[in-house]
């Protein structure tokens, strides 16, 4: 899908990307800053494989609102890049808010920092939907993270048993408020809601 990178000032409305199975990643936006993202639907991409509907990567000062995602890892605010010693493509994903948003997928949003860590991230009235069973399914894993708050969030799915709602590791300060944590279990081990690390 369509590449945007190291560029500011963007606004990304009423795009959509469905019924291509051969799409690896339907949008990425990487180390940019002053983004506007809303009204976005995602339903494509090959099932069975890695990758993401949304790669979101470095990127600051932003706001999402109204993204739907319903394949793979959903939305993925990670720096997965590495060997890169300098630049914008190093940083964090940091000062955003997220709104009205639906993340469904194998891990709806996943955060894996690879230099700094996430500042400043809020969510708020925002679903993340594991779409599958398995033993390290999960509806958002965060590593490394300043301040992160969720706020009217539901995580989980009715219909799909979620090991672990939520996983959050080397976190400076989270406050999750009026939230919903729905069918957390798993037969073959331990299961939480919420786990920390």
């Amino acid at each position: 899908g369509p590449l945007i990178y190291e560029s500011d000032n963007i606004v990304v409305e009423n795009f959509k990307s469905v019924d291509s199975v051969n799409i690896w990643t339907a949008l990425h936006i990487v180390a940019s800053d002053n983004i506007i993202m809303r009204h976005v639907n995602i339903s494509d991409g090959l099932v069975n494989s890695r990758g993401s509907s949304v790669n979101f990567f470095a990127n600051h000062y932003f706001t999402v609102s109204d993204v739907n995602t319903t394949h793979k890892h959903g939305f993925d605010i990670s720096n997965e890049v590495v060997n890169v010693p300098i630049g914008r493509v190093t940083r964090d994903t940091s000062y955003g808010t997220f709104i009205n948003c639906r993340f469904e997928g194998y891990h709806p949003l996943q955060g894996y920092p690879t230099k700094r860590i996430h500042e400043g991230l809020k969510f708020i009235d925002t679903e993340f939907i594991p779409s599958r069973v398995e033993k390290g399914a999960y509806g958002v894993r965060l590593q490394k993270a300043g301040e992160v708050i969720f706020d009217n969030c539901i995580f989980g799915n009715e219909n799909v048993v979620t090991r672990f709602n939520m996983i959050i590791g080397d976190t400076r300060k989270l406050t999750i408020s009026n939230s919903k944590f729905i069918n957390t279990k798993y037969k073959e081990s331990l299961a939480s809601s919420i786990y920390i690390y």
